[in-house]
């Protein structure tokens, strides 16, 4: 992947704005890949570098329009252009600042481990991370660590550690805040040691659409991960849950292909396109495929869940009951517990839903209020529902930027209040 000649104009406008340009992932990778003293003169030493062969007036093009934000046509006056040759020049010079970041972020190979120990001990942890059950998560992050304490330097490790905390918070198994807060200081450090590292930067990607609603810092972050390495599966299955939130089926669908191509095994890629064949139009589709990953792997519980949450869009709860029973049978967590009382109520029994508000109000010190909505919503208490929502949004926890993909809550759409609700869901806060 190149960076586009937008992308490198949005790097250079930030320059005017310390605070826009020490937030951009790509600037702040730049940086540390040229080791230069601040994150602007990196952006700066490398545009420098990369017009140090053309003749003068294309780096005065970038430094007065691009990075100073003159405008064009003074510009253009002044050096005696026409416009026609103006943005010309303008086009090949930003191209070539493209190119020069492109070269850099390649350039840089991971750290590699010479330890078969340290290497095994990974592999292992990344293996049980797939399965994203509490015990395998718990287990990754054992092997994650024993892996550092036999080579503190390796950046990959200090990876799984950060995405094992990401998934604990995403999937509440840990309080969201503090296992986000965890993810990010391994990240920092990994950062410390290999900022090359496409891993990080996926990783980076969740961080921001879960933990913050940033949709535009999650593009940034699994575009460079992609420009660093175009085949990793990883950034391209992120991709397509922020096309899938943006409603760019097409666009999700392709990043699904491509991952696919270069991870055909991935069940976690697998289920996802289960879930966009559902929002295309297509339950029955989405139902078998889901079903068919569950024949390759029965204790693979992300499309277990996920197949449930759509038999519940179809109304069909015996069958949502069942899978949900299995679920809970192994582990018990709180999601579980949400959709099955959910699916009791619109079956006729109150009773599991009642008694999960009622655990909830007693002994959460934040409750989550979007599981709350579900067993609300089986009770068919829309008001409620929606306040459950809202109290999630304003709260910050980290499904409510997944609500407009919901097939649970399919029948609010044709309510007012719950679609208010649905871009203060994605914005950042």
């Amino acid at each position: 992947m190149e960076w586009g000649n937008r992308r490198v104009r949005q790097l250079l406008r930030k320059l005017r704005t310390p605070g826009a340009i020490q937030d951009d992932e790509l600037a702040r990778t730049l940086c540390r890949l040229t080791g230069a003293p601040s994150i602007r003169d990196a952006v700066l030493l490398l545009a420098d570098r990369a017009l140090s062969g053309y003749p003068a007036v294309y780096a005065t093009i970038v430094r007065r329009v691009d990075v100073d934000g003159e405008s064009s046509q003074v510009v253009a006056d002044e050096i005696h252009l026409s416009q026609r040759s103006f943005f010309r020049y303008r086009g090949a010079a930003i191209a070539a600042v493209s190119a020069e970041i492109d070269a850099v972020t390649r350039a840089a190979p991971p750290k590699r481990s010479e330890d078969l120990d340290v290497l095994a001990l990974v592999a292992r942890g990344r293996y049980l991370w797939k399965h994203r059950t509490s015990a395998a998560l718990q287990r990754a992050a054992r092997y994650f660590e024993r892996a550092l304490e036999l080579d503190p330097t390796f950046a990959r490790a200090y990876a799984g550690v950060a995405d094992v905390h990401l998934l604990m918070g995403e999937y509440l198994i840990r309080d969201p805040l503090e296992a986000f807060h965890d993810a990010n200081v391994a990240v920092e450090r990994a950062m410390e040691l290999d900022p090359a590292l496409p891993e990080l930067h996926a990783t980076l990607a969740d961080l921001h659409l879960f933990a913050h609603k940033d949709l535009r810092r999650a593009k940034e972050s699994f575009d460079l991960a992609l420009s660093i390495d175009p085949t990793y599966s990883t950034a391209h299955h992120f991709a397509a849950w922020h096309a899938m939130i943006n409603a760019d089926l097409p666009a999700a669908m392709e990043h699904l292909r491509v991952a696919l191509g270069y991870s055909p095994d991935a069940l976690e890629i697998q289920t996802t396109l289960g879930m966009v064949h559902a929002l295309q139009g297509s339950p029955e589709r989405s139902v078998r495929h889901l079903g068919e990953v569950l024949e390759l792997d029965p204790d693979f519980s992300f499309a277990r869940y996920n197949l449930a949450a759509q038999l519940i869009a179809m109304r069909r709860y015996d069958d949502a009951i069942e899978h949900l029973d299995l679920l809970g049978a192994s582990e018990p967590r709180e999601s579980y517990a949400a959709l099955s009382a959910h699916a009791w109520a619109r079956r006729g029994d109150p009773r599991p839903a009642r008694r999960f508000l009622d655990r909830e109000s007693g002994h959460r010190r934040r409750p989550h209020h979007y599981l709350r909505a579900y067993a609300r919503f089986g009770l068919g208490e829309r008001a409620e529902t929606i306040d459950e929502l809202r109290a999630a949004v304003e709260t910050n926890e980290p499904w409510t930027v997944l609500l407009p993909l919901d097939g649970v809550f399919t029948d609010l759409r044709d309510d007012r209040a719950y679609r208010s609700l649905l871009p203060l869901a994605v914005t950042a806060r």
